[in-house]
């Protein structure tokens, strides 16, 4: 069976201190944050490689998981503009409903 490759989200914003590493997805919301140094130098690691073949790591499927990572062939920004219309669309059909 064929691994899958992935990418970092370009919606990713990491930011560190002395001491912990907190980082955000935009385009998914989540965000997290850790001080475990080991943590901190695989999150690292994984999110500054242009691809990355799938592993088995806790660390590599909480990234998954949460969108930090996304399969190669994902364009992130026909997602985010989908992610918009359908915001748009809603609170459009709320609005007809209320009158």
């Amino acid at each position: 069976m064929e691994s899958i490759v992935y990418k970092p989200s370009k919606f990713n914003v990491l930011v560190k201190d002395d001491e912990t590493l907190i980082f955000y997805n935009s385009l998914s919301g989540k965000k997290a944050k850790t001080s475990n140094p080991n943590t901190i130098k695989k999150l690292q690691k994984l999110l500054k490689n242009d691809y990355i073949e799938e592993e088995d790591s806790s660390e590599f499927h909480y990234l998954k998981k949460n969108g930090f990572l996304v399969p190669k062939e994902v364009d992130e920004y026909k997602t985010a503009q989908l992610i918009r219309l359908d915001k748009v669309m809603r609170k459009s059909l709320r609005l007809n409903n209320a009158y």
